[in-house]
């Protein structure tokens, strides 16, 4: 039985309110309300905050790539838009994603015309 007010989370018991930035995840936290066994999202992820790969993310945070232990790239288009998506990398306007492509090369000025006549087709800014 998990006392009131708490939760108990991979064998160890929280307070109410209490988040797991130990744990590098700062936007969740124990809401005996919702779950006492699991973390839960908290007020931060939507506003402030996302929530994507199981990371939590800061607004405006670009996607970062690790190719190799001594190679990080960095996106130049997608990034945590808290408020557009709390879960999901957002595209800044003025691109568009290149399918199967890492950062920095995945992001391409202009946008996708999806019309008829120029479906595919980048119309550029």
């Amino acid at each position: 039985v998990v006392n009131e007010g708490t939760c108990f989370i991979d064998n160890v018991c929280y307070n109410a309110g209490d988040n797991a930035e130990l744990f590098g995840r700062s936007c969740l936290v124990c809401d005996p309300d919702r779950s006492q066994t699991g973390w839960s999202y908290g007020s931060t992820i939507g506003t402030t905050q996302c929530f994507i790969g199981n990371v939590c993310r800061e607004q405006d945070e670009m996607l970062t790539f690790r190719k190799s232990r001594r190679e990080t790239y960095t996106s130049l288009c997608q990034t945590c838009d808290a408020g557009t998506d709390a879960f999901g990398w957002s595209v800044n306007p003025g691109y568009s994603i290149v399918t199967d492509a890492d950062p920095p090369d995945e992001c391409a000025p202009g946008t996708v015309v999806d019309v008829a006549s120029g479906a595919g087709v980048f119309n550029t800014l």
